[in-house]
Formats: structure tokens, sequence, C-alpha cells
């Protein structure tokens, strides 16, 4: 099999699974980590992004405070009309999934590590050369989340409702975290085993 440059790797699964462990484990080892939440707030104020998200909301309520997008105003209208919000995401998804792969073509670095959540729904997974699936029971999920964004059960259920899936593939590898970190980070230090030797000749 050969391997193109940059090496890919995605870290994804649904929300409070442990995908930001795993990426700021590999982070703080010196690894280049790239995560798409950083991306996706930078590309809410493309004026793509706002026009569609104005057609959306058709002028309901006023999404700007100032040069700002207003994102508590946002959400209660989402919170009110979920079929909106699932309408814009897909879009934004999409969108977000092709500017996300301009930019990690564009790396030089020999491997780049993405913490990516909804991959499938950015329709990019066939650029990555290794998907890293972080699963977890569903309780667990809604714990970590209530512990960590304080939402309500409806929303929650939502979020993991939206961002679960599953890639059967061959370069599709299950990392399970129901346990402590420790167990977390030795399947991650095995999976770092498993890459071609050579892309980390200018890494960590």
């Amino acid at each position: 099999m050969e391997y193109k440059i940059p090496y890919l790797v995605a870290i994804t699964g649904c929300i409070g699974s442990g995908k930001t462990t795993i990426s700021n484990y590999l982070g703080d080892r010196g690894f280049d980590v790239i995560y798409a939440d950083d991306l996706s707030r930078k590309y809410l104020y493309d004026k793509e992004v706002i026009t569609y998200l104005k057609i959306i909301i058709d002028n309901k309520i006023k999404i700007m405070k100032g040069n700002l997008l207003d994102f508590k105003s946002i959400g209660k209208f989402f919170d009110k009309n979920p079929l909106h919000e699932i309408k814009f995401e897909e879009w934004f998804q999409l969108f977000l999934g092709k500017r996300i792969m301009l930019e990690l073509l564009s790396y030089k670095t020999s491997v780049i590590f993405c913490d990516i959540p909804l991959l499938r729904k950015k329709g990019i997974e066939d650029i990555f050369d290794e998907i890293w699936l972080v699963k977890t029971d569903k309780q667990v999920s809604i714990s970590r989340i209530l512990k960590r964004n304080g939402y309500n059960a409806n929303k929650i259920n939502f979020m993991i409702n939206f961002s679960t899936a599953e890639y059967d593939s061959e370069k599709t590898f299950y990392f399970y975290n129901n346990s402590d970190k420790k167990n977390l980070f030795l399947q991650v230090d095995l999976a770092l085993n498993r890459i071609p030797f050579k892309f980390f000749s200018n890494s960590p």
C-alpha cells in the first residue's frame, strides 16, 4: 500500500466520547494536531455561512450583535426549531468539510492528527489514511456532557444522536473509552506503533 504525505489520521466519535482527550494527549507529546472545532468557529463568519443562516432562520430573529453572531439568540431559536438546526448543520458540515480538507492538505508535516467530530457529515473521510473512532457507552457520554456543558436532556440527546456514526472500513480503528485515561492512552500508544515508521522521521 502506498502512503501519501502528509499521513492523515482522523480522530472522531460522538460528543463526550473522548476525542479531545486523545488529541490533547498527542499534542502534549509534540504531534501536530488540528482541531476542526477551531476551524468551525473561524468559518462561521464566512459570508456564505451568514447568508445561509439568515435563509434558515428566515429573519425571525436578529442573528448579529454588531459584528458578532448572537449565539444565544440563535441557540434559543434552534432549541425551539430543531428541524431548522438539522437543516443548517447538514449544510454547514459539508461546507466546513471542504475548507478543512484544503487546510489539511496544505500542511507539510509528515503526520497530522485531526480532531474532527461529525466526520461523515463533512464528507471527507476518504482523504484520511486512518480513522480513529472513539466509542463510549451513551450514559458515560451523557455524564461527561452534563459535567462539561450543562445542557438539558433534550439537547444532549439531540447532540449524541446527530454526532454518532460508524465507519466500517479497513482503515477504521476503534478506541474504547469507558474507563480511565490511562487505559485510553495505552490504546493510543499502541495505535501510534502501527503508523508506518517513515512518517515519523520528522515527528516526535
